[in-house]
């Protein structure tokens, strides 16, 4: 799906495939769902903010995580030739206002920990086991013992 941007090269994108239903169906709602959104999304501008050639790296590398993947800011910041340069790889994933097209989901701290997600840790483990990702159980444990942060939450 192209996308036109006003401040920045987004590129292309394309809506996440679902994983198969475990019978090895497919979910006719999220088929119906996903062409709806291309239908929907299909020429519509996304704004991002200006903003560095770092920042600009990091959500170029960032596009280069696939479905089920985890990247460590470090990586990022290698991918960047900027090896030193993970905690700038975290501002511009903060900056990132088009999360369902630069999943910054996907990124987790060096020693794995699911860290620093705008919308709220739960939601990111969501994603994660939506893609089916692998999670180290402990960085579930930890992320459920902070207090407000509660995986069984309900969707809204």
């Amino acid at each position: 799906m192209p996308v036109r941007t006003r401040y920045c090269n987004c590129g292309d994108i394309s809506v996440i495939p679902s994983p198969p239903m475990r019978g090895g169906g497919r979910d006719t709602s999220v088929s119906f769902c996903q062409q709806k959104l291309h239908a929907l999304l299909d020429g519509v501008p996304i704004r991002c903010p200006p903003s560095t050639s770092l920042t600009q790296a990091a959500w170029a590398a960032l596009r280069e995580v696939r479905l089920g993947e985890i990247t460590t800011y470090g990586a990022l910041a290698m991918r960047c030739q900027r090896p030193s340069a993970s905690r700038a790889v975290g501002r511009a994933m903060r900056e990132n206002h088009v999360c369902l097209f630069l999943p910054c989901h996907r990124v987790v701290g060096a020693s794995r920990a699911l860290t620093g997600f705008g919308p709220g840790l739960w939601r990111k483990v969501w994603l994660l086991r939506h893609e089916q990702a692998a999670i180290p159980a402990r960085q579930l444990q930890r992320v459920e013992s902070v207090p407000g942060t509660s995986l069984k939450r309900e969707r809204a």
